[in-house]
């Protein structure tokens, strides 16, 4: 197999573009498909500095490195839930990527940000730990982009992650999560715009990228994953694309060209998915008539410790 640029020994084959590359192309190439992918969205237009949440994963370390490159002020994040060594390993793998490409980052601890450790969090908030985990990073994510000056943040989901929750919301007729899926989520009052510029990127490619470069991401697993869903609707997906190469792209990119712009209807939108009131405290968006979740969790762990309880 040969690259389909200089007719070195290819590094990758990528069946749904009809291209192998080696390694100096296939790094070209990425680069390209995520500058485009900015470019199609128009992700940056401020022109301001880029709030990157970095789990220690592949696709957040890809995507901070990715984005460095392209010339992006990055200011990248890292939140340590204290998961245990699943948790210690990530931040490990974050600092020592940090040092070695001389990119900054800043950390975080759960317990710093909520002030409570997770477990008391479950604990108090009656949420499952993937759902709890999803909101509070959400949440702190945007608070510290707006606190680091940034009106952009940038998160990791290539696009497998974006068919899986496709898919998911399609299943389950989730039209409200349907049509918020978009590479791009404006700004609003209190809220930076959210963007996906991986999502032109699969799994396995941003696998060999980070392989590539040398990149560890964490071997270990979170202890929260078992029972997830979004590996089953992946490997269904990479089925497909086994006889149907250019398939996962055409899903995603298929439905944002044939729904996302046609039906823009107020009913699609207006749905549990779309919260419209605002936190008092925070400003934040939130589906509660008063406090948002966040800060209503976060009063509640304050009343257990001053009771003694935590």
């Amino acid at each position: 197999m040969k690259c389909t640029v200089c007719k070195d020994p290819a590094f990758i084959k990528i069946p749904r573009h009809n291209a192998a590359f080696c390694e100096t192309h296939f790094h070209e190439h990425v680069l390209r498909q995520v500058s485009r992918t900015v470019k199609n969205y128009r992700m940056f237009e401020n022109h301001g500095p880029i709030l990157v949440g970095v789990s220690g994963g592949k696709d957040s370390m890809g995507a901070w490195k990715i984005l460095s490159e392209l010339g992006y002020h990055v200011i990248a994040v890292h939140i340590n839930n204290g998961f245990g060594a699943y948790s210690r390993e990530s931040e490990e793998k974050v600092r020592r990527f940090s040092d070695q490409q001389q990119l900054p980052v800043h950390v975080y601890t759960f317990k710093a940000l909520m002030g409570c450790e997770f477990d008391e969090a479950c604990r108090l908030s009656g949420k499952p730990p993937c759902s709890l985990c999803g909101t509070v990073k959400r949440y702190f994510l945007n608070r510290l982009a707006l606190d680091h000056g940034c009106n952009t943040l940038a998160t990791g989901h290539n696009l497998d992650d974006e068919n899986a929750a496709l898919f998911s919301n399609v299943l389950h007729w989730y039209i409200g999560y349907m049509f918020r899926q978009s590479p791009v989520l404006p700004a609003e009052k209190g809220m930076a715009a959210r963007v996906k510029p991986l999502v032109m990127m699969t799994d396995r490619e941003m696998q060999k990228f980070i392989e590539m470069h040398q990149i560890e991401a964490p071997k270990s697993v979170c202890p929260h994953s078992k029972g997830a869903t979004s590996p089953v609707y992946k490997d269904t997906f990479n089925s497909l694309a086994a006889r149907m190469p250019g398939i996962k792209a055409e899903f995603y990119f298929g439905f944002l060209r044939t729904f996302k712009d046609q039906l823009p209807l107020p009913e699609h939108r207006e749905s549990e998915a779309e919260p419209v009131n605002r936190c008092p405290i925070c400003g934040y968006k939130t589906i509660k008539p008063d406090k948002c979740f966040i800060c209503d969790l976060k009063e509640r762990i304050a009343a257990e410790k001053e009771a003694g309880k935590l």
